[in-house]
């Protein structure tokens, strides 16, 4: 009951409006600290969910060019395909083309060689029908000179040199026939093979211009396709980009986070310290008080008479009861402040309003209880 005296005591030494702006410029401070804290909290949590959503972003974008590049992979496989059986329809084509060349070349071989067999039957013909004529230009001349020959003997001669020259005039007709007819087959069979090759060519050519055009439509796809792998490529490295910078992003937003929790502790324990301190220099005033009051009581009760002991005590009662109110919200902000530091290091970010609440509780409580001390005295 000593100590309620020495608070009332100590109370009475200090003007009641400099100790409640004293008090509410702390709860002022504290409020505004804590506002602080938690604006940096929020940033950084605003910051930490916008670098999230940035990256949810990214990782459908990225996932959108996968699927992307697999259909082009797909496509690209498919069209590699498609180039390999051309390229295999091209080197069949060649092979056939090779072929027929080769068969038009035999063909023209053996047709230059029965022309030439048949050129060499004509110059043996030719050759023995000089000698025919030869031999009965001969005869003639013999048959000339040979003036006492009888006019039967040389008309027999005569039948029968021109049987002999009527004989190899038809067989001069039937090889100059038989070559003709040769000829002619040979000829016909010459436009007709020719026409075959020239068709034959002509759908060669048809179908090596058909696959050329494929294949450099093919390769213009491959092209096509290779550009839009360097886009590809591009994209993805701007992509890797946006997702180091958002990765950058969420860890400043944490380290920023931390720094604003480490700055709201701080907060506290330089509360708790100046609340100690207050606590402390009214404990060493209250001591100082006590020393005076004992004094004083010491003094008052030598000078007091018998009859004096009743009004002293319901003096002492009353400034018991003082302190005790005095101890009492003493107790309370203690309590309070436990509660402000037990409630920030479990939720960082408690309510505005309770917030507000808990510190308007601390302005008032002190002016309250000063009030109540005043009244009382």
């Amino acid at each position: 009951m000593a100590n309620a005296k020495v608070f009332k005591d100590s109370f009475r030494g200090y003007n009641k409006e400099d100790v409640n702006t004293y008090i509410a410029s702390m709860a002022e401070g504290m409020k505004k600290t804590l506002d602080e804290a938690e604006a940096r909290v929020a940033r950084a949590e605003r910051e930490r969910d916008e670098a999230k959503a940035e990256l949810e972003i990214v990782n459908k974008k990225a996932d959108e060019l996968a699927i992307d590049t697999y259909s082009a992979m797909q496509e690209l496989s498919a069209k590699d395909d498609q180039i390999a059986g051309l390229t295999a329809y091209l080197e069949e084509a060649n092979a056939n083309a090779q072929e027929t060349d080769a068969r038009i070349e035999a063909a023209v071989a053996e047709k230059e060689a029965q022309i030439k067999e048949l050129s060499e039957k004509l110059g043996a013909a030719e050759k023995a029908y000089g000698e025919a004529r030869s031999a009965i230009f001969e005869k003639e001349k013999e048959m000339g000179a040979k003036l006492l020959w009888t006019d039967q003997a040389f008309n027999s001669r005569i039948n029968a040199g021109k049987k002999e020259i009527e004989k190899l005039e038809a067989r001069e007709k039937a090889l100059t026939e038989k070559l003709a007819a040769a000829e002619s087959e040979l000829a016909s069979k010459s436009k007709a093979q020719d026409a075959r090759m020239a068709k034959a060519v002509a759908a060669k050519d048809a179908e090596l211009a058909k696959a050329r055009e494929e294949a450099h439509k093919a390769l213009a796809e491959v092209r096509a396709m290779n550009a839009k792998n360097a886009a590809y490529e591009e994209f993805n490295s701007r992509m890797n980009a946006i997702l180091e910078s958002a990765e950058a992003k969420a860890n400043a937003a944490v380290e920023i986070s931390a720094q604003a929790q480490e700055k709201a502790t701080q907060i506290i324990d330089e509360a708790q310290v100046k609340a100690a301190k207050i606590i402390a220099d009214a404990e060493e005033k209250a001591a100082q008080i006590v020393a005076q009051a004992q004094a004083k009581a010491a003094e008052a009760s030598k000078l007091a008479a018998a009859e004096k002991e009743g009004i002293f005590a319901a003096f002492t009662a009353e400034m018991r009861e003082g302190v005790d109110s005095l101890l009492k919200g003493t107790e309370e902000l203690k309590t309070r402040l436990a509660t402000v530091e037990t409630a920030t290091a479990k939720k960082p970010r408690a309510p505005r309003k309770k917030k507000e609440a808990e510190v308007a509780s601390l302005e008032e409580t002190p002016v309250q209880e000063s009030e109540e001390t005043e009244k009382k005295d």
